[in-house]
């Protein structure tokens, strides 16, 4: 794994520091892997023109802490696979 460093306005870092301490994350990185994640998952999903009005493949994450988003998405990955 490589590290990125980014740079944040201040306000920006009390809005992650409030995710991370109330959603669940374990910490700032995985609060960013998450985002990632996500963003990731919702740009591969199909689009309306291509069935099931753009909803096959979409995350289901609304709501949840960042350790149920990330262990969902390591579920329904090994679903896939298997």
């Amino acid at each position: 794994m490589i590290a990125i460093a980014i740079s944040l306005p201040d306000s920006l870092k009390t809005f992650v520091d409030a995710e991370v301490a109330t959603k669940g994350y374990g910490n700032v990185s995985e609060y960013f892997r998450t985002l990632l994640r996500d963003a990731q998952g919702l740009r591969h999903r199909p689009g309306p023109q291509e069935g099931n009005g753009g909803q096959r493949g979409a995350l289901r994450t609304k709501g949840r802490t960042g350790r149920e988003r990330v262990e969902g998405i390591r579920c329904g990955v090994f679903r896939r696979r298997a």
